[in-house]
């Protein structure tokens, strides 16, 4: 995805949309997926644990039902595979909910952008 265009308009990305930007990922979700797959938060089991317990009831019930939705946790799962696994979708989640909005936010700083710059051509063209 070109980035030169939201450089020259001097518009500060955040930096997790600016990282995707920069991966040359085409699917948000792929990338998501790479992210929380390699995240210490994840690969750490007291660290996963951690975020689990630090997760609101709402991001756990998520992770929760698409661990159910890819299967379960396997028979004879042990706490530290159940927190890891909760741990990935509680990141995996996180991080899609917050690329989108950033994507929003910049696709909408980006339209005022568009208008002001067709205004300015209209006013040019018409001298």
């Amino acid at each position: 995805m070109k980035t030169q265009i939201i450089k020259e308009l001097n518009i500060d990305l955040p930096y997790e949309l600016e990282d995707f930007l920069k991966s040359g990922h085409d699917d948000l979700n792929e990338y998501c997926h790479e992210c929380a797959d390699g995240s210490e938060d994840v690969i750490y089991y007291g660290k996963a644990e951690s975020l689990y317990n630090q997760a609101t009831t709402e991001e756990r019930d998520e992770a929760e039902a698409s661990v159910e939705d890819c299967g379960g946790f396997g028979e004879g799962a042990d706490m530290a595979t159940r927190f890891t696994l909760l741990a990935y979708w509680i990141t995996y989640n996180r991080l899609m909910e917050g690329l989108r909005e950033q994507a929003e936010e910049l696709a909408e700083e980006l339209t005022g952008k568009r208008y002001d710059v067709e205004e300015l051509i209209d006013t040019l063209e018409s001298l």
